[in-house]
């Protein structure tokens, strides 16, 4: 008997770094057919830290998002690598693209790396694909030297330089001694310096920087003069530069009559909505606050688990570690020097961590998606001016309106189990996807050993024979994507006559006549295990063997069952009910005496699923039988003769003719004669894609051709039938409560 799970095809991606670990991903391609991809991915490790070029940062493989976007361009996987290597989905053949990064794309900052590693590939049918992946540096790393000269506050009174690009900014104050990353593209290098209490600015025209470039503007100062010169070293390339000072533009906001909020990236509603597996990234998303007087708090309050952030934070208060928390998840916020105006970033947050968030459900009163987060700005102001202003934000995420199908072979469906059920979708993601089950067709309940629902679900047991099962695919909990189909398990079929209750025969009917050469005639009863006009007939004798209709010898007598008697019968000692099925071994023969062995005939008792001839030979074997049972169980008594053994045979056969399963077992004498023991003899399915049509049962009393007997028979005395009877006897069994296990 076999209950193992189906091994079935799968995606891989191996990251190897300082971490190693195997994921799988799912597909949206129209086909069924599945293959397998590995990918090696290495983030340009040296010393389990990820090398710029020449500069370090310490940076765990952990942290790596992977995501996996289909042939539309849909995002079908996506998944820290910390979370991913203990994840198993499965990819159906198509086009794919693999997108390994760690940072923001567009963020600005310290410690801000963005890595990235892109690859297209293709998933064939039942095919094994290899891709190798290296994650470089995607943004620019940028430095900057400020010459001593500058620290001279008899000439130069406060510096400081700004790296920009396309709006974005990287402020480097003289004290700042670490780099700074940046998009690629046009960068420009304005350094600011007050002289004699007058601003002036130095601007370096924007110059096109690559991905993975290392930019370090190196400032050099006059002692008196406040001549400027740059040089600009990238990687192992130096420019020398000499600059201009220009006046610094004086930057102001209009008076408000009272604070205002405003939003971009946001909708009319203040809204963002995606699809989930399809969020288009977004230039920028931002909220700024503009006040008429000076502002006395500013309150965030956020509501996004996932983001791990303070639910409620004044940003005028904020401490340096909670700076750095919210700046870790990509948000930045400044506050102008008089504090009137107020300008929040949330674009990295947003690309980065919230877009990558599986809708959060539905609310069926308000029949509209759950937000997956939710802002609200609260501005105060200090007494005298407009006391305050509020705006709250939300992001939701909307469903895949995604479609799938259930599918399984007939034969599949055995008594307690189901083998490999399959689900395919059309859209959406497996791991969002889960199987329930019912068995009324309105109750539903997860299957208890699938947590997340795979391309197959292998073997599910513990079924109940019989039933009916209700399948359905639920996207997320609430959202169907396959309707629900149905599958019934084949029933618990029994043997007829499993008690061996029902007999036909008796000492006054149906019996077989010993003639004898005098007048007398004796009959000897032979037994049949079916009622009386019974139809459906199971069991099967060979009785009739040792039951000859010849004439005997003058001498005959009565008392002794040596020339006459059915090798099956019934008894009364049962395991349960008031009766059993008796087996012996007989030697019979019409020259035979009380302890007298010449010219013995040996026969030995069989039980057997079928139909017997008149001289007791299979007829046919086994009855119709259309379910598949994982044991044979049975009850017995046996007392062995010279240490004989019992054999018994099962086999099931299939629709084909195919025998799907067959055991065979010799079972020897146990400790006791007269006590009841059970037996239980797995099934082992060599062929499983048949439905069951017929099995065939056998019991024998001996494990041989050529038994032995008892000689003299004075002592040998077995109740058969009720009756105590002598004959020549040798091994014997007796059967009850046959069952077939599932």
């Amino acid at each position: 008997m076999r209950r193992s799970g189906f091994l079935i095809p799968c995606l891989a991606i191996l990251l190897t770094a300082c971490n190693e670990g195997v994921i799988t991903g799912p597909s949206e391609s129209d086909s069924s057919e599945t293959g397998m991809v590995t990918f090696t991915l290495s983030a340009d490790m040296r010393n389990d830290l990820v090398q710029v070029k020449s500069s370090a940062e310490d940076i765990s493989v952990d942290e790596f998002w992977v995501e996996i976007f289909n042939s539309s361009q849909k995002r079908i996987f996506c998944e820290k690598y910390a979370d991913a290597k203990d994840t198993t989905l499965f990819i159906n053949s198509g086009e794919y693209t693999l997108l390994a990064t760690y940072g923001t794309e567009n963020g600005v900052g310290f410690d801000k790396p963005y890595y990235k590693a892109e690859k297209n590939f293709t998933v064939g049918p039942q095919e094994v694909t290899d891709l190798s992946l290296t994650a470089t540096l995607a943004n620019v790393k940028v430095a900057v030297k400020f010459d001593e000269n500058l620290g001279n506050k008899l000439s130069y009174d406060e510096y400081w330089a700004v790296v920009r690009n396309n709006g974005r900014k990287l402020r480097f104050n003289p004290s700042e001694k670490r780099a700074g990353y940046i998009p690629a593209g046009d960068l420009e290098f304005v350094l600011v310096v007050k002289i004699n209490g007058e601003y002036k600015q130095y601007v370096h025209p924007a110059a096109t920087y690559a991905p993975n470039d290392f930019v370090t503007f190196d400032v050099k100062a006059g002692l008196i003069d406040g001549s400027i010169a740059i040089k600009i070293l990238v990687d192992d390339t130096v420019e020398v530069v000499e600059v201009e000072a220009v006046e610094v533009p004086v930057e102001s906001i209009l008076p408000m009559k009272e604070p205002m909020i405003l939003s971009q990236g946001f909708d009319g509603g203040n809204m963002i909505t995606y699809t989930e597996g399809k969020a288009e990234r977004l230039d920028e998303v931002w909220i700024s606050a503009a006040a008429e007087g000076i502002m006395s708090s500013a309150v965030l309050d956020i509501d996004c688990p996932s983001l791990g952030l303070p639910a409620s934070t004044d940003l005028m208060t904020a401490d340096a570690s909670t700076v750095a928390a919210f700046e870790e998840k990509g948000i930045w916020w400044k506050f102008n020097d008089d504090r009137t105006s107020l300008a929040i970033s949330m674009t990295d947050a947003y690309n980065d961590h919230i877009s990558k968030i599986g809708y959060a459900g539905y609310d069926a009163v308000a029949q509209k998606c759950l937000p997956v987060a939710q802002i609200s700005l609260s501005i105060e102001t200090e007494k005298g001016y407009v006391t305050s202003a509020e705006e709250s934000f939300a992001v939701v995420a909307e469903p895949y309106a995604a479609t799938g199908t259930f599918s399984w072979n007939e034969y599949d469906v055995w008594a307690w189990k189901i083998v490999n059920p399959k689900l395919t979708l059309g859209e959406g993601s497996y791991n969002k996807t889960k199987i329930q089950y019912s068995t009324d067709g309105s109750t539903w309940m997860d299957f208890q050993d699938v947590t997340s629902a795979a391309h197959s679900m292998g073997t599910v047991e513990g079924l109940t024979p019989g039933t009916t099962y209700h399948l359905r695919a639920m996207y997320d909990g609430w959202i169907e994507v396959a309707a629900p189909v149905s599958f019934t398990t084949e029933a618990a079929q029994q043997v007829g006559n499993a008690g061996f209750e029902d007999w036909r025969g008796s000492e006054t009917e149906h019996v077989f006549v010993a003639k004898l050469v005098s007048t007398k005639n004796i009959e000897r009863p032979f037994y049949e295990p079916w009622k009386e006009n019974e139809t459906d007939k199971w069991w099967a004798v060979n009785s009739k063997v040792s039951m000859p209709s010849s004439g005997t010898q003058t001498g005959f007598n009565a008392t002794y069952n040596i020339r006459c008697f059915p090798v099956v019968a019934y008894s009364t000692a049962s395991n349960t009910g008031s009766k059993s099925a008796s087996l012996q071994t007989i030697a019979i023969s019409d020259w035979l005496t009380t302890s007298n062995l010449t010219d013995a005939m040996y026969y030995v008792g069989e039980l057997f699923v079928g139909q017997a001839n008149d001289d007791g030979s299979h007829k046919t074997d086994g009855h119709a039988f259309a379910s598949r049972p994982s044991a044979l169980k049975f009850y017995y008594r046996y007392a062995s003769n010279n240490g004989e053994k019992f054999p018994v045979t099962i086999y099931i056969k299939g629709e084909k003719g195919n025998k799907l399963a067959e055991e065979y077992v010799e079972i020897p004498a146990p400790q006791s004669s007269a006590t009841w023991y059970s037996y239980e003899l797995p099934l082992q399915y060599d062929v499983t894609d048949e439905k069951a049509s017929l099995i065939y049962i056998s019991f024998r009393t001996a494990n041989t051709t050529s038994p032995s007997v008892a000689k003299d028979i004075d002592n040998a005395e077995h109740e058969i039938a009720g009756i105590k009877q002598k004959a020549h006897f040798g091994s014997e069994l007796r059967i009850d409560d046959v069952e077939l296990v599932y």
